[in-house]
């Protein structure tokens, strides 16, 4: 959920009409192995949330970020993660 959450937040400074847009965009950059300078300061500044919260390693944090996007899970974690941010908007990006 913090990559859903974070990913959120970078999605509405982002160029993309709709989150699914920018997270299908991700994905197919991620596959390609070719990610624009945005795209790489997105994905340093989810791992940065990421080793934040939880104090994970590099090698895992990419593997869980590489998982979301390219699994979809975004499709999954998006309606309640907005109906959390609605109730409870936190700024995590600090």
């Amino acid at each position: 959920m913090t990559i859903c959450e974070t990913s959120l937040v970078l999605f509405k400074k982002s160029k993309c009409m709709t989150y699914r847009n920018y997270c299908n965009l991700l994905k197919l950059s991620i596959l390609d192995g070719k990610l624009s300078g945005g795209e790489t300061s997105d994905i340093f500044e989810i791992m940065k949330v990421l080793d934040k919260l939880f104090s994970m390693n590099d090698k895992d944090t990419g593997m869980y970020i590489r998982n979301f996007f390219t699994e979809q899970k975004y499709l999954k974690f998006e309606y309640p993660v907005r109906c959390m941010l609605e109730y409870y908007p936190i700024n995590i990006m600090v």
